[in-house]
């Protein structure tokens, strides 16, 4: 099979598609704000490389009003003070649960974003990073293409 082939993997396993999606829908009323769900799954998706998840869910931020400044300085929002210090937590902890195989998660981290989120936020911060990994691996691993809009 050609590399470049897209595969519609929704057909082909609608039900683990769905079921994904179910956590995805009960991430929808949590208690972590929408946009600060929004700048996490970008940032989770960047971090992993997956183009049509960075695509969609800039589209998704945008729309929902998210300043285009702060979503294309969000890879380096380290160095820009653009976010306060939740919106700094927040990716804080994505990257720490993203890039997990490399390294532990910093304690400091999970202390910090447990400060600031307490615990329902937290939990819920951490099932969406957790969903987005997920979602990632799909993206990547089965390469949706991204259109031109």
């Amino acid at each position: 099979m050609n590399p470049s082939t897209r595969l519609d993997y929704r057909s082909l396993a609608p039900d683990a598609v769905d079921a994904l999606a179910g956590v995805d829908r009960c991430l929808d009323g949590c208690a972590l704000a929408p946009a600060l769900r929004l700048l996490v799954e970008i940032r989770v998706s960047q971090i992993n490389g997956c183009a049509y998840c960075v695509d969609l869910h800039t589209r998704r931020a945008r729309a929902a009003g998210e300043r285009s400044q702060r979503i294309d300085c969000l890879g380096v929002w380290r160095e820009v003070p653009l976010f306060d210090a939740r919106e700094r937590a927040a990716p804080a902890r994505a990257e720490a649960l993203t890039r997990s195989a490399d390294a532990p998660p910093d304690a400091a981290v999970y202390a910090d974003a447990l400060d600031r989120f307490g615990e329902k936020e937290f939990v819920d911060l951490t099932l969406g990073v957790a969903g987005m990994n997920a979602g990632n691996r799909i993206g990547v691993g089965l390469r949706p293409a991204v259109r031109e809009r």
